[in-house]
């Protein structure tokens, strides 16, 4: 199976890019997800020639995307249309088994603060 090429904000694949210096490591992208996908790991701020580590660099915009606040709703719905990429890749067994793990991570992230699959 080819993998997909996959943009990711490289600090959420664990590299120090981050004004602080540090990286808010994505276990799930980086432990599950790469199987399927190959990773291109983007930071514009470094490509942009942003020193590390660097003052804190802030979007403004009344209409910025920014500014909408990110649920697990929306996360179960970027991870549905994302599997609907390998729906010919992946037996119905293994899409069963995504699509439990998404309403796992939805009713899991009702009870508690943190964010992962199971």
């Amino acid at each position: 199976m080819d993998k997909v090429r996959l943009g990711t904000s490289s600090c959420l694949l664990g590299q120090n890019v981050r004004y602080d210096d540090g990286h808010p490591l994505n276990c799930y992208l980086r432990d599950t997800l790469r199987l399927f996908v190959n990773y291109v790991p983007v930071c514009p701020e470094v490509e942009m020639g942003l020193p590390i580590p660097r003052k804190t660099l802030c979007l403004v915009g009344e209409s910025s995307a920014a500014r909408l606040a990110a649920t697990p709703a929306k996360h179960v719905n970027a991870l549905q249309h994302t599997l609907g990429y390998f729906k010919h890749q992946l037996c119905a067994d293994e899409k069963q088994e995504m699509l439990e793990r998404f309403d796992q991570y939805r009713i899991k992230s009702k009870s508690c603060c943190k964010f992962h699959l199971a």
